[in-house]
C-alpha cells in the first residue's frame, strides 16, 4: 500500500514541477524516426540487362551506406508490368519520398506523377525530356554516352577489315541515338586516319527485351559484311552477343562489362556508371531530406561516369589502346566535340578534326600518337 502511494506521489510531482522530463519532452516515449522511403519502378529485371541491374545495385548500396550512418531506409523495387506501381504515382496515395525510374515505357506518366506530387522527389535516369518541361521536383540524370561511343567507333573503325561495322539499337530514342552518332563520328575519324571508307550499318529492334530478335538482327549485320557490331539494346543486345559467339565475330558490349556474354569475342564494353550515379544521388537525397533540385544532371568523361573497359588482347594492341586513351583525353578536354544527334553529326567534319588533332602536338607531344600524318 505504501509503495502504491509513493508511486502516485512521484507522478504528481513530475506533472506539477516545471522543467521535468514530461513537461520538457511532452512524452515519455518519443516517436520513432520516420523511414525515408525510396521506390524504383523498372522494367522486368533480366540478368543481361545491365542498365537496370546497375540501378538496383545503386539503390541497394545507398540503403546500406545510409543505414550504416543510422538512417532508416525502406526500399521498394517494383516492375512496370505490376499494376501496383500506380500506387506510387497517384497524388492521393504517393507512398515514397523518392521515386526513381529508367523505364522508357513510362516516361510520360513519370512526368505527370512529378507534377501531381510536388511534395515528393522524382529522379529519372536517361529518359528523354526537354529542359523546359521538367518540374522543379524532377531530376533527370543523363549520360553523355556519345563520348565513349566515339572512342568505340574509332577503335572499331581502325580494326575493321571489311570496312563495315554494325550498330544494334534497342529503340529509336535520343538516349540510344546518342550512342549511335558518337559511334559514327568515331568511325569517321578512323576512316580519315586510314584514308578508307567505313560504313556503319544500323538495325533497330524497337524493343529492349527480345533476345531472339537481337540474335536475328545481329546475324543479319554479320551476313551483310560487318565484322564488328555494337550492341545498344539491353536484353535484345544479349541475343546479338549470342550471334557473335556463334558466328565467331567481334562484338562491343554496353552499360557494364559484358565480356562474359561472348567470351573471346567481346572487344570491349562501353560503360555508363549508373550504379554510382544512383547510389550517390539517393544518398544525397536521404541526407538532405528535402526535395531534389530538379533540372538535368549530365555525366560524361569529365565527371568520370562513362568509359571503356576490358580491351580484348591481343586483338587490341597496347598501342591502339593508348591511342584510344588519348582520344578519350581530347574529348574530356573539349578538343573533340562529339555529336549526339543527327543535326550535330552532319556538322562533324572528320577530315578537319583530323588536321586539328594532328596539330595539337605543339601543346602536348603525346597527342601525335593519335593520328597519322594528314594528307
Amino acid at each position: 500500500m505504501k509503495q502504491r502511494l509513493l508511486a502516485v506521489l512521484i507522478v504528481v510531482i513530475l506533472l506539477a514541477v516545471p522543467g521535468t522530463l514530461m513537461v520538457t519532452h511532452g512524452n515519455l516515449f518519443p516517436a520513432e524516426e520516420e523511414p525515408y522511403r525510396v521506390t524504383a519502378v523498372i522494367d522486368d529485371v533480366d540478368i543481361d540487362d545491365s542498365f537496370t541491374v546497375q540501378l538496383v545495385m545503386g539503390m541497394q548500396q545507398a540503403q546500406y551506406l545510409a543505414e550504416k550512418e543510422g538512417r532508416i531506409v525502406e526500399q521498394t523495387i517494383i516492375s512496370y508490368n505490376n499494376p501496383l506501381w500506380r500506387e506510387y504515382f497517384e497524388k492521393s496515395n504517393a507512398k515514397s519520398n523518392l521515386v526513381i525510374s529508367l523505364s522508357t515505357k513510362m516516361a510520360d506518366v513519370f512526368l505527370e506523377a512529378a507534377r501531381a506530387n510536388p511534395d515528393k522527389s522524382y529522379v529519372s535516369v536517361d529518359l528523354s525530356y526537354d529542359v523546359e518541361e521538367l518540374p522543379p521536383n524532377l531530376e533527370n540524370i543523363i549520360f553523355r554516352s556519345n563520348e565513349p561511343s566515339c572512342v568505340a567507333g574509332y577503335v572499331a573503325g581502325t580494326l575493321t577489315e571489311t570496312g563495315k561495322i554494325g550498330f544494334l539499337a534497342g529503340m529509336d530514342i535520343p538516349s540510344v541515338n546518342s550512342f549511335y552518332y558518337g559511334f559514327c563520328a568515331g568511325a569517321d575519324l578512323a576512316a580519315a586516319d586510314r584514308d578508307k571508307d567505313i560504313e556503319v550499318i544500323r538495325k533497330t529492334a524497337d524493343t529492349f527485351s527480345e533476345a531472339n530478335l537481337g540474335y536475328y538482327l545481329t546475324k543479319q549485320m554479320y551476313q551483310e559484311g560487318c565484322d564488328i557490331c555494337f550492341m545498344v539494346a539491353g536484353t535484345t543486345g544479349a541475343g546479338g552477343m549470342k550471334a557473335a559467339e556463334e558466328m565467331k565475330k567481334y562484338v562491343i558490349g554496353v552499360d557494364s562489362d559484358q565480356a562474359y556474354l561472348a567470351p573471346g569475342f567481346v572487344l570491349f564494353s562501353v560503360i555508363k556508371d549508373v550504379k554510382s550515379a544512383v547510389r550517390d544521388g539517393v544518398l544525397e537525397h536521404i541526407e538532405s531530406g528535402g526535395l531534389v533540385q530538379g533540372g538535368t544532371v549530365s555525366i560524361g568523361y569529365a565527371e568520370g561516369g562513362v568509359g571503356i573497359v576490358s580491351y580484348l588482347r591481343p586483338v587490341i594492341t597496347a598501342e591502339l589502346e593508348e591511342r584510344a586513351d588519348i582520344l578519350e583525353s581530347l574529348i574530356q578536354l573539349g578538343f573533340v566535340p562529339v555529336p549526339d544527334d543527327e543535326e550535330s553529326y552532319h556538322k562533324f567534319d572528320a577530315e578537319e578534326m583530323k588536321k586539328f588533332i594532328y596539330n595539337l602536338p605543339d601543346r602536348n607531344p603525346k597527342w601525335s600518337l593519335t593520328f597519322n600524318q594528314p594528307k
